[in-house]
């Protein structure tokens, strides 16, 4: 299995935020193809680090290539350009790890 994992640290402007990320972003993601799920978690405490982190999204593949020919559709082009609609709403950039 792999996972995209995506953190970010708690938004400038939330209810933006929220209403976008949830109702326009995480659709999209899911039409990714061979997404097999898509969790997501609320960071309620962080030990030993100064970020403070809002959420953890865990989008999860078969394998590694599944993942990578997933971005590589129009769905997963779409979204990769979708942040710009919503960066305005972060203090920063979410940070993306992909793990096996």
């Amino acid at each position: 299995m792999a996972k995209m994992i995506v953190l970010y640290e708690q938004p400038k402007n939330l209810e933006a935020f929220e209403n976008y990320y949830f109702d326009v972003h995480i659709p999209l993601v899911q039409q990714i193809p061979g997404v097999q799920s898509v969790s997501i978690h609320r960071v309620k405490q962080s030990l030993y680090t100064d970020r403070e982190l809002y959420l953890v999204v865990e989008i999860a593949f078969e394998h590694l290539e599944a993942l990578n020919q997933g971005m590589a559709t129009a769905e997963g082009e779409a979204v990769q350009n979708d942040p710009q609609n919503f960066i305005a709403f972060l203090h920063s950039p979410p940070a993306i790890y992909i793990v096996e």
